[in-house]
């Protein structure tokens, strides 16, 4: 994001101005660096809408605009070719209201999930419910996709985490993750192709949401952000909770052109919203 240096009622200094250009064009020279700042600036936005949901949520807004589109098009580091759905999405997601509404609904999510019929629950990985050790693919029980680790990376190397809203998704084991108990209880969640642990970070949106993230070094530690409590709901499925942060790993309704949603931490462990919160574990065969 880029601020203004104000020299009092000269606006703008110039030689601020001359710093921009000269940012945007290594930005132009620059694809690699073009992708990672475009993809930074959506999930900026994203972090916004979500704030300006929760203001409006609080203040009881019964009208408001549209969903703003995703500010990057021309120019996207996510998804790479085949990673996702063919062509960019034509909608601009729901209005907040109906945004505000699903919140809303959210609050009484955990009784409605419990009275949900045994058809609808999903298949447990294990018939204890117990999550042993080993490869798995994690559901999201609302959008109905995969997590997955995608190819684009913060400047530090750092993976964004996503949720494929197609379940039969497969992409060179970027929807595949090893699960491995620790010796406190929690388990370290390791992507397939990038070996390294799912983690939440310290970043956090206006609505104080932390973004998640895969971290490529595999003996990555950082005082519980990469470890998880996963605890069996009452309707078959997973919430997983961050060691460091307490709340739960959640989809958010924001996504990229390819459809992908963003993946987040709530800071509050009570969190329900209509199954964002929720995940089905299957267990992968071997050989």
């Amino acid at each position: 994001v880029v601020s203004t240096q104000s020299t009092g009622s000269s606006g703008i200094n110039a030689e601020y101005v001359f710093y921009l250009r000269s940012e945007v064009r290594e930005v132009r020279e620059d694809k690699t660096t073009a992708d990672y700042e475009l993809a930074r600036l959506n999930a900026m936005v994203e972090a916004l809408q979500h704030s300006l949901d929760m203001n409006m949520r609080m203040l009881n807004v019964q009208d408001a605009p549209p969903t703003a589109p995703p500010l990057y098009d021309a120019f996207s580091s996510h998804p790479q070719p085949g990673a996702c759905s063919a062509g960019p999405s034509t909608s601009t997601g729901p209005s907040s209201n109906a945004l505000e509404k699903e919140l809303l609904q959210g609050v009484g999510g955990a009784s409605s999930m419990n009275s949900q019929s045994n058809k609808d629950m999903p298949t447990s990985a294990e018939p204890s419910g117990v999550l042993e050790d080993g490869e798995y693919k994690m559901f999201n029980k609302k959008w109905g996709g995969p997590l997955f680790c995608g190819d684009g990376n913060d400047r530090g190397g750092d993976h964004w985490a996503w949720v494929e809203p197609r379940r039969s998704y497969e992409n060179n084991g970027k929807e595949r993750v090893f699960l491995e108990k620790q010796s406190d209880g929690t388990y370290k969640i390791f992507s397939k192709k990038w070996r390294g642990p799912l983690f939440c970070g310290d970043g956090v949106d206006n609505g104080g949401d932390h973004w998640a993230w895969f971290e490529e070094r595999q003996s990555y530690e950082n005082n519980g952000k990469e470890r998880w409590t996963i605890e069996r709901q009452s309707d078959g499925y997973y919430k997983l909770f961050n060691r460091k942060w307490g709340g739960p790993l959640f989809c958010g309704d924001g996504r990229d052109r390819g459809g992908d949603h963003w993946v987040w931490v709530e800071p509050r462990r009570s969190y329900e919203n209509n199954g964002k919160e929720r995940w089905e574990f299957q267990k992968m065969k071997k050989g």
